[in-house]
């Protein structure tokens, strides 16, 4: 009778160990990567990868946009200015060219009055 208690004892022990060892089994069929598995995460990474991509494209394209707008706002700045340098060019020119006249006809008034 005492070796058959023991044996159930044991049984019972080696029924629990099996147990826990045919649930630890399934765990770890759970863990392990399937075809369809790793074409999940495959594509869950790839997503992943093109999110943050197309993240960081959408911010250069903004950045981008506003240095385009500020570029022309420069040359539009820029060519105002040069109109507007050329055209007091032209201004100055004609000043310089209107007394250079004027100094001419003093010189010649000038020299004719002398030789009276």
């Amino acid at each position: 009778m005492i070796f058959t208690s023991q044996f159930c004892i044991k049984w019972f022990e080696v029924t629990i160990y099996v147990g826990q060892c045919i649930q630890y089994a399934n765990f770890l069929v759970l863990q392990a990567v399937t075809p369809q598995r790793l074409e999940v995460l495959r594509l869950q990474l790839s997503e992943e990868i093109d999110h943050s991509y197309r993240e960081r494209f959408q911010r250069q394209e903004s950045e981008l946009d506003e240095l385009r707008i500020t570029c022309n706002k420069f040359k539009h700045e820029l060519t105002f200015l040069k109109s507007e340098y050329e055209h007091e060019q032209n201004e100055s020119r004609q000043i310089v060219s209107e007394l250079k006249l004027q100094h001419d006809a003093e010189v010649i008034i000038n020299q004719v009055f002398r030789q009276f």
